[in-house]
């Protein structure tokens, strides 16, 4: 016979929406299901659990999972004490429906065995699919970007440079001299792939224990055109030499040594 389930949440002992309310939500549909003639199951409690983490992947979640069989309805008092997002709400969706499970939210008022709760349901689970995809899109076209721009981040230090321990960037005059051989090499016809692997061949490493890839070479020969721009003004100028190249933007006056303290000789 079929059996009908409760599900709660609270992220910590004294949440305001209790163990004890949200069991009091749920005692309508549990005596309506027994007046019909189902069997009783049990409500499963995750306590101090976040919503952080997927339902069936909690204590009390994973023993819900092992409970249901086809035909067995789950009730969650609030639809948030279950799913953190739409997104995981689609993937319970789905395997329910895969179980041949229905569930309902109290505070929604929808039923999932009924006609206007699934049509809602499904719109619910269209709606977490279009976000995943959004979602998808985004992060590639993030990635391509950064393969495009081909940049160090501020984090590490641009050709030329490197971080002290106190936190601060000094003039790399070492990593200079090497870049000045770089361009040498590459004003003889050698591509960047090959003086990047001659580099990596003799065990060559930046002041930061990080190689020289074709790319890097690439940025310090334009680093070096540049007088070595500093961590502030590095991407910027990378960016406008890039939109001289595609689009034949005038180029802007340069600063003798952009990002770079004429007192001190530090990048700012």
């Amino acid at each position: 016979m079929a059996k009908i389930h409760g599900y709660i949440r609270a992220s910590t002992a004294e949440q305001q929406y209790s163990y004890d309310a949200q069991i009091e939500a749920m005692r309508p549909q549990f005596r309506q299901w027994h007046e019909n003639g189902g069997e009783l199951g049990r409500v499963f409690k995750d306590c101090a659990v976040s919503g952080g983490t997927e339902i069936f992947e909690r204590p009390a979640g994973k023993s819900l999972l092992k409970e249901l069989r086809k035909g067995d309805r789950i009730v969650f008092a609030k639809l948030d004490r279950g799913f953190r997002n739409i997104l995981d709400f689609s993937k319970f969706v789905q395997l329910m429906e895969t179980m041949g499970v229905s569930y309902v939210a109290c505070d929604l008022g929808i039923d999932s065995s009924s006609v206007m709760g699934s049509c809602i349901y499904s719109i619910m689970a269209a709606f977490a699919e279009m976000e995943r995809k959004f979602i998808s899109q985004r992060t590639k076209e993030g990635l391509a970007i950064k393969m495009r721009r081909r940049i160090p981040s501020e984090h590490h230090a641009p050709p030329g440079w490197r971080k002290l321990p106190n936190g601060s960037w000094d003039a790399d005059y070492t990593e200079r001299k090497l870049i000045d051989w770089m361009q040498r090499q590459h004003s003889r016809g050698r591509s960047f792939t090959a003086i990047s692997k001659q580099l990596k061949e003799w065990g060559i490493r930046r002041a930061c224990d990080t190689s020289y890839g074709r790319e890097f070479v690439q940025i310090a020969l334009f680093a070096r055109a540049n007088n070595y721009p500093g961590v502030s003004r590095w991407r910027e100028d990378w960016l406008r030499k890039k939109a001289e190249a595609l689009y034949g933007v005038s180029q802007e006056s340069r600063h003798t040594s952009p990002g770079i303290s004429q007192s001190s000789g530090q990048a700012s």
